[in-house]
This record gives structure tokens, sequence and C-alpha cells, in this order.
């Protein structure tokens, strides 16, 4: 019967629904497989997932999306998965606004909603590079979201790092109060600390600098400053200045010293010398 055919996996336990979503089958394809059973749609049917957060994932369309929604039942947006997710939090680099405002304007709460990391989707929105479109469809619905941190102790914000887009990092940065700038996560690192270690620009870091100057006399829990960080990073990189293409790293150790100059008799004798070579 049709039933049995779409509840019969292949040789690699893959529904045939499983199977359309992950190649991204146009609607024609999905549509006929979505018409029964009707509790495949809150089916574990690929590694845990559910059909929706299998086409969130895969980047499905906003019109498959919201097929999807149309013949879910009404908790799907808000019911964990065997993952400890919601259909948000698969978010991926080619998921589109469009996407996230179809299902943040299906149920925003998902948007406070931290998966087993304790992450809300914003914090992968980040961490995985999604568009500034999509970042600012999430702070739009809850701005509330940038004040929650994972259980690594990180706000949004900590997740600023060289490869983010820099629209998005300004954006991070512009909507973040003096109390985020100056959150420590589990390693006592400030968002300033983060950006750094993950090498952002001089950009980035000159803008953390402006929006909250105390971040630069806070040490972390390895009694390292700001300062300390950006010595390693532009000492033992060298090279990485012209892996870049343009001078956007350099000079980040002297913007630090220049706007925090009391932190310069927090160095070690070591640490001085090493400011002095790369300033000089």
């Amino acid at each position: 019967s049709p039933h049995s055919v779409l509840m019969t996996p292949d040789t690699n336990g893959q529904l045939p629904l499983s199977i359309a979503i992950a190649r991204q089958a146009t609607d024609d394809v999905i549509r006929p497989l979505l018409d029964r059973p009707d509790d495949i749609l809150t089916m574990d049917i690929h590694n845990g997932r559910t059909p929706l957060a299998l086409a969130v994932e895969q980047a499905c369309s906003r019109e498959i999306i919201q097929m999807l929604l149309n013949r879910s039942p009404p908790h799907i947006c808000s019911a964990s998965d065997k993952n400890g997710k919601l259909p948000l939090h698969y978010i991926q680099s080619l998921t589109g606004p469009a996407v996230v405002t179809l299902l943040a304007e299906n149920n925003h709460e998902m948007l406070l909603s931290p998966d087993s990391e304790g992450k809300l989707p914003i914090h992968y929105a980040i961490e995985r590079r999604l568009s500034p479109a999509v970042v600012q469809v999430m702070t739009d619905f809850r701005p509330d979201s940038l004040s929650i941190a994972d259980k690594d102790g990180r706000l949004p914000v900590h997740f600023l790092r060289r490869r983010t887009p820099t629209s998005v990092q300004r954006m991070m940065i512009r909507l973040s109060t003096p109390e985020h700038l100056l959150t420590t996560d589990n390693e006592g690192s400030l968002p300033i600390h983060r950006a750094i270690i993950g090498r952002s620009s001089y950009e980035i870091i000159e803008l953390l600098v402006d929006h909250c100057p105390a971040s630069l006399l806070s040490f972390d829990n390895a009694d390292k400053l700001p300062l300390h960080h950006a010595l390693a990073q532009e000492y033992s990189t060298r090279d990485w200045r012209e892996e870049l293409g343009g001078p956007n790293q350099v000079g980040i150790t002297s913007l630090l010293a220049e706007r925090s100059p009391e932190t310069l008799a927090l160095l070690d004798p070591h640490c001085q010398a090493l400011l002095h070579t790369l300033c000089d």
C-alpha cells in the first residue's frame, strides 16, 4: 500500500521523505510524500531529526518549510527532538532570512530555547557564519536572546571570529550593552578576549574598545589581559598578516597599549620586551 511504501526504509535505514529532503527535492516531489501518514511528521526520520528539522538543516526552500509547517502538529516547532534541539537549532550557512522569519512567526519563543549545550539559535547563527539578515531577524524578534549565555557561559557576542561576517560582528557590538561586553564566560574571558583569540580584525577590536574601554583591564582565568592575547597572536603569527591579504590585524597590540597605558605596568618583563619589539 502507499502507506507501507512511505514507511519502508532503504538499506541505509532512510525513509523516502528523508531522502527527498536531504537531496533538496522540489515541492512536487516532497508534497506526495507528506500526504500520508500524518505521524511521519513527528518521527525521527534521520539521525534524530524530524522532517522539519532536517529541512532546516538542508537549507530547503521557504515553500517546503511552509508545507511542513502546514502539515505538522502545532507543537512541532517547540518540541525538542532526540538531540535536544528545535528546528531552528539546525540552521546552516545557507539558511535564508525568509525561512527564519517563517519559523519565528510560527513560534518566536523557540529563539529563546536552549539545546542540550545551552545554545540558542542565535549562538549557532553567529558560530556558523549566517548572513546579517538572518541575525537581524532573530534580534528583531527576540532582542533578549543577546543576554542569554550557553553552558560555557558565552553570550552570542562571545562568538565573534575572523570568519564571522564583518557586518554581523558590527551588528552584535552595536546591539550589546556594556554589561554584555563585561560578561565573563567559564574561562573568565570577555567578548574582547574571545575576539582577539579568534583573530577578529583591527576594526572589530577597536569597536569593542570604543564600546567598553573597561574591558581592557579585565584578566581572564589564565591571568591574561586582552593585551596579553594580542601580543601572543601578533608575535606568534607574523606571517598571518599576509595570509589575510591586508593590514587589518596590524596594530591591535599598539591600539590596546595606547588606549589603556596603565596595563603596561601589569606586563611581565618578557611581555614588555615583546611589546617593544612589535611596536618599534
